[in-house]
């Protein structure tokens, strides 16, 4: 019937010791974790800044004409990688475009200059010829004339565009309506047109204009 009680008594600083350890140990466990994290973050932000700053070099190299700027696409990083590569393809793409461009531009000068070349040599055709020609715009009831046609009705060559009603008061009013109704008839028809008419040209001179149209 004996109630025994035993008493241990243990010096505070031997029971705290063990937790002061394991926080210390967890202590310098997280610091080193913190370090390693912030140091894999530097590293891999250094390595992404460098491959965006050779990108931004390239698209300035490119937009001053150097078109021989490449990214290297062998890297650790895919998404670099990739993005390395898109912009190479962009690169020869464009390259590629303004070849093509530089060639069209060169091809639609060449044209512009046959083309003028062509105008001048009609244009001196009709001057010794004494011919000229004239199109009617029916949507403005405009007639486009020719700097010799222009010539034939005695109107200075200013203007080009004469309204189809100043044309037509050129002719002789015994030709005038059957112009027009040849015209109409041609225009309704779309058939091929060649007769004569007379006009009264501003120096008050009768011309026979033979027509082909």
């Amino acid at each position: 019937g004996i109630d025994w009680i035993v008493v241990v008594v243990t010096p505070e600083s031997s029971f705290m010791r063990q937790i002061h350890d394991g926080n210390r140990v967890t202590f310098w466990l997280v610091l080193c974790t913190l370090a390693g994290s912030i140091a894999t973050s530097v590293f891999i932000s250094l390595k992404i800044t460098k491959r965006i700053s050779q990108l931004d070099k390239s698209a300035q190299a490119l937009a001053s004409g150097k078109w021989d700027a490449a990214l290297d696409t062998d890297t650790r990083i895919a998404e670099l990688n990739e993005l390395a590569t898109s912009f190479n393809q962009m690169k020869e793409q464009l390259r590629r475009t303004l070849d093509n461009l530089k060639v069209e531009v060169a091809e639609r000068k060449h044209m512009e200059e046959a083309l003028r070349e062509s105008e001048s040599l009609l244009a001196e055709a009709q001057r010794v010829g004494h011919f000229g020609h004239a199109e009617w715009m029916s949507n403005r009831d405009e007639v486009i004339c020719s700097d010799e046609m222009l010539r034939i009705l005695g109107l200075p060559p200013d203007n080009h565009a004469v309204p189809r009603s100043l044309f037509h008061s050129f002719v002789q009013a015994e030709d005038r309506q059957r112009l027009i109704d040849t015209d109409r008839k041609s225009m309704a028809e779309r058939s091929y047109l060649d007769y004569e008419y007379r006009i009264r040209s501003t120096d008050n001179k009768i011309r026979w204009i033979h027509q082909h149209a």
